[in-house]
């Protein structure tokens, strides 16, 4: 068999801040003393490398003269059939140096490369092939084993090989048993999310609580938002592992907890600590993925988890009043538990151990401290603990204000005074402490503050739709709670597909920006147009409104988590990940509160303008207590109360398109790399 002919192409290194190693100008007498430096900082790097890869490491030794001569003249003659090339060094001049001199020249750089070429990640050795161009400049040829890797028979590399390449820390096989029990866990949360939205009337009714509804969700809000950065900073100081077990038990607990609870106190209660439990899971499988995996392949996975939370979402509003009435309430959290002890005993198994930063290991011991006790001595409590309050009182504002109190009432006040002078303390503390929860740098410094609020921004229009199309469909067009979940269905897929599509086209362009910019313009669009709804428009025309939310959705959150990624030090990476996660959550809750905050406002004013009649006082009263009451109304109260309900709904919408609005103006500036393929991390600004 004839030998295959290899492609040749440029070895490039860059260092995490995208700059160049910087280049060493050689001359004819240094350059026997310099290769055999390089030779031997290779070998370093590389500390399993066999002789034989060291004896191929040989062609860049220099020649005897007379042959060296030969093999320039060669090379000069058929460079343009080898392939790129990659220039690491200037012509060389000929001075008259001596060795000493150079040995100190050579030593300085070296000390100055040796951090940034200690973090590159180890690889073997290309073949590489020297020669001269016709300025007599050095120039070195070396293979691309990332696109053909021939062995001495010509072979070409094989699809396991392409496959171990995309994985980092694990093998396929691994890699894909660690990654089902992470979907399989966020498949689990996100069920458990939306679970109470269909469930909740049955539970407050069982304990005869139909008052304290409200808290079943914002207790579950408050510590699910609050306690998102506390997993990625835990997680960077004691390891991805240990973090996982520690939030999967958590939630599994809290599970059987809400199964198994006697009073209504009781329930809110296990429902605070398992919010804690479900953010921590969902983060935290983000943040396991993202180390197993090369960013420019990343694209594909978050595409999978993307659509596990998609599935997990409908499942819980769709089956959770099915489970409930066919086998108790209860059992619909009895049921996630059995599935988490499996993800456990999975996660126990297949998680690498020591994967994550591992800052406790790194900690330095001033004072005759072990690792373990400084690592815990400098983690950020105290913000923490701030930041937790601020995020509390901040949701019980909105949650409460204009709902179950006047927002002139001294409980809201106190709660957004207490919000902001805590929010003021976070970062006070945050900008003085070693290892912050939340890094003051992701929200004041390009590109980590653009994602950031972009997650916020985002979350704010999703749900003002979310929340309020619902509200359309049963008010104005009088279906049932239902009818109204079902139409949200398909959008839904088209949501889930979205996210598919995006980690695909990111992972085959490389380019981070593009699906960012769609989505935005998606959600402008379709904010805009859903102003525009009639209830005498065809029920095809209704979907068609509804359908760019969660598209947006789809291009916005997979790509925002991606780019962060990108953009951010392997050691901040958990960290990252669960900030976008708070402020997307406190998106969600703003998103909410503004727009039922602007629908109640507004629907007072339409139903005293438009309902008239003798009675009007008295339907009027009916159609503000209750939505299911108005398919009760008589007409023609009924037309008045459905038009004003209309009216007030389309004015909701338009906090959807502010925040839109805002979110292009964000995306539209922002500046992303580019990611290298084969460069394990590597990116390039665009």
């Amino acid at each position: 068999m004839s030998p295959a002919k290899k492609d040749f192409s440029p070895l490039q290194l860059t260092s995490d801040e995208h700059q160049p190693i910087e280049p060493l100008q050689l001359t004819e007498e240094s350059e026997s003393h310099v290769q055999t430096e390089s030779t031997e900082l290779r070998v370093a790097q590389e500390s399993d490398v066999t002789q034989q890869q060291a004896d191929e490491l040989t062609p860049l030794l220099p020649l005897p003269p007379s042959q060296e001569q030969n093999d320039r003249k060669r090379h000069r003659q058929s460079r343009s059939s080898i392939g790129s090339g990659v220039r690491l060094s200037r012509a060389a001049t000929r001075n008259e140096e001596s060795s000493s001199a150079i040995e100190d020249e050579f030593g300085e750089m070296l000390t100055r490369n040796r951090s940034r070429l200690n973090s590159y990640p180890v690889m073997q050795e290309p073949e590489a092939i020297k020669t001269r161009d016709e300025d007599d400049n050095i120039v070195i040829y070396v293979e691309d084993r990332g696109t053909t890797a021939g062995d001495e028979s010509g072979e070409q590399t094989t699809a396991s090989a392409d496959a171990e390449s995309k994985y980092m820390h694990v093998g396929p096989a691994r890699f894909w048993f660690v990654f089902s029990t992470v979907l399989l866990g966020y498949f689990v949360a996100c069920f458990d999310i939306t679970l109470m939205a269909s469930i909740h009337p049955v539970i407050t009714s069982y304990f005869s609580a139909s008052n304290q509804a409200s808290w079943l969700t914002t207790a579950f809000m408050i510590t699910n938002t609050g306690f998102q950065p506390l997993w990625g900073r835990l997680s960077d100081t004691i390891g991805r592992k240990s973090v996982y077990l520690i939030v999967l038990t958590i939630f599994a607990l809290t599970n059987l907890w809400c199964g198994l609870a006697t009073s209504i106190g009781s329930f809110i209660a296990a429902r605070a600590v398992c919010g804690v439990g479900a953010g921590g899971l969902m983060s935290m499988g983000l943040v396991v993925t993202n180390d197993l995996v090369k960013v420019e392949y990343r694209g594909t996975f978050v595409s999978y988890i993307n659509v596990a939370f998609g599935v997990g979402a409908a499942c819980g509003a769709a089956f959770g009043g099915v489970i409930s009435d066919s086998i108790g309430w209860r059992w619909t959290f009895g049921i996630q538990v059995p599935i988490l002890v499996v993800c456990g005993v999975a996660g126990f198994f297949t998680i690498p151990n020591g994967l994550g930063p591992m800052l406790i290991r790194k900690a330095v011991n001033k004072q005759g401290q072990n690792p373990g006790w400084m690592a815990v001595k400098n983690f950020d409590s105290l913000g923490l603990s701030c930041l937790v309050l601020a995020v509390a009182f901040f949701i019980l504002f909105f949650n409460l204000g204009g709902n179950e109190l006047p927002w002139s009432h001294p409980v809201i006040i106190v709660c957004i005074v207490l919000a902001m002078v805590l929010s003021g303390v976070v970062a006070w503390v945050e900008q003085r402490a070693k290892q912050p929860i939340m890094p003051l740098h992701l929200l004041v410094t390009h590109p980590y503050a653009n994602l950031t609020f972009a997650n916020f921004l985002a979350g704010v229009a999703s749900n003002t739709v979310l929340f309020n199309v619902p509200l359309w469909f049963q008010a104005v067009e009088l279906s049932t709670p239902s009818a109204s979940g079902l139409r949200l269905a398909a959008p839904a897929i088209g949501g889930s597909i979205a996210g598919v599509l995006t980690g695909y086209v990111i992972t085959m362009t490389r380019r981070l920006k593009v699906m960012l910019i769609i989505g935005s313009i998606v959600y402008l669009a379709g904010s805009i147009a859903l102003y525009f709804i009639d209830r005498r428009m065809s029920e095809a025309a209704k979907i068609a409104l509804i359908t760019p939310t969660p598209l947006s959705q789809g291009f916005i959150y997979p790509g925002s988590m991606m780019a962060a990624f990108a953009t951010s030090p392997q050691e901040e990476q958990g960290v990252v990940t669960t900030t976008l996660s708070l402020w997307r959550n406190l998106g969600i809750v703003v998103g909410v509160s503004v727009s039922s905050l602007v629908f109640q406002n507004v629907l007072n004013l339409r139903l005293d303008q438009l309902v008239s009649g003798p009675q009007a006082e008295y339907y009027i009263d009916v159609a503000r207590s209750s939505v299911r009451a108005v398919t009760e109304i008589p007409q023609p109260y009924q037309s008045q109360v459905r038009d004003a309900y209309a009216q007030a709904l389309k004015l909701s919408f338009v906090t959807a398109i502010v925040a839109s609005a805002l979110l292009l103006i964000i995306m539209v500036p922002m500046k992303l790399p580019r990611m290298q393929k084969g460069g394990g991390g590597n990116v390039a600004a665009e």
